[in-house]
């Protein structure tokens, strides 16, 4: 994996920082595989575990959503430290760490399993959730603006593409062990893998280059001219559009496995393909959307992919053939790929580096 990013091109003229940009791919990788390997699978664990529906539920919504004020606390600790990369690291470790627990309490503690799963999904979730205002704040100074949409979009293709490969490994595993009889161990293989590819992850965030500047830390009190840029810069209306998006996907989208492997009883090898078409056509698509969005902007990506996401989890409810269900993952992970990347970039461009944790 850490050799993918060598046969690009020259991502800065400054060596420094060339480097650093080469480092941050090969974080991205690590990380993507992580999550290919771990994170896709923790509504399959849970099912394993014989969770409820409203487990499942509380599972894929309360991690995230407790865990996203730690980047609140991130912002308090970059003013405190006036440091980036040393909170972004530790944000990493915390998450690596965090999967060790994460896959044992069945067996230390097997009555509360699943209440203690969802707390250490809670930690793996604060992780990120640490660095990623540090992170924001650091590429927003690393990558330059009229390279943004290029750069992004290979970072994010390579990543795809170790996502995939990692869902696709994952799965194969889960299914070998199913077939042994041994499904649990399966599980703490593929969440042991995990642990180790974010080591590697973070081992190449601690490599790169953090540029001397602002930290990402809270500039502007809450009570004096924060809705003023809001509005001025034009972050209010878009940050309204992707929370209310960001609200309305998450009704749904905590259910799918659930209803994948209970109730449409697909093997975890038919889960895992299932799950992985999104992932491929994401990696085929990326550079293409990279492209339109340094050609035409970012508002206009925005406006056609949002427009189409709402539709996507209605085409689940007209048929439950596998094949036509490829289709439709396919087709989300086309329209995904362009939001998810435009979203990012809009970001980058509406706030300037010292006000973008603001």
């Amino acid at each position: 994996m850490a050799s993918l990013p060598e046969t690009t091109e020259r991502l800065d003229p400054d060596p420094r920082i060339d480097r650093t940009l080469r480092h941050s791919i090969r974080d991205g990788v690590y990380f993507s595989a992580m999550m290919g390997t771990a994170e896709n699978y923790f509504s399959a664990f849970a099912v394993f575990l014989k969770a409820s529906t409203a487990q499942i539920g509380i599972l894929a919504s309360l991690p995230p959503l407790l865990a996203s004020f730690m980047q609140v606390i991130s912002a308090w600790l970059g003013r405190r430290l006036g440091k980036r990369k040393e909170i972004i690291v530790g944000g990493a470790l915390l998450q690596a760490a965090s999967l060790i627990p994460l896959m044992l309490v069945p067996v230390w503690y097997p009555d509360t399993a699943l209440p203690l799963v969802i707390v250490f999904a809670v930690v793996y979730f604060i992780g990120p959730n640490l660095g990623s205002p540090q992170w924001g704040s650091m590429m927003g100074e690393l990558v330059r603006e009229n390279r943004r949409g290029r750069f992004f979009a290979l970072r994010t293709r390579l990543s795809s593409l170790a996502n995939f490969a990692a869902l696709g490994g994952a799965g194969l595993l889960l299914h070998l062990f199913a077939d042994a009889q041994m499904t649990y161990w399966g599980f703490v293989t593929i969440f042991s893998l995990a642990s180790a590819l974010r080591l590697a992850s973070a081992w190449h965030l601690w490599q790169m280059y953090d540029p001397p500047g602002h930290v990402a830390a809270i500039e502007t009190a809450w009570y004096h001219g924060l809705w003023t840029m809001w509005k001025a810069s034009g972050l209010l209306p878009f940050t309204m559009f992707f929370a209310c998006m960001q609200m309305s996907v998450a009704i749904a989208s905590p259910y799918f496995a659930l209803y994948m492997l209970r109730d449409l009883e697909f093997s975890y090898l038919a889960f895992m393909f299932n799950t992985a078409a999104s992932v491929c056509i994401q990696f085929l698509t990326l550079n293409r959307w990279g492209r339109v969005s340094d050609l035409f902007g970012n508002r206009l990506i925005l406006a056609t992919t949002g427009l189409i996401i709402p539709i996507m989890p209605a085409l689940w409810l007209l048929s439950t053939n596998y094949y036509y269900l490829l289709v439709v993952q396919a087709v989300s992970g086309l329209v995904w790929a362009g939001f998810t990347l435009s979203a990012g970039n809009t970001v980058y461009d509406l706030t300037p580096s010292e006000r973008r944790v603001t």
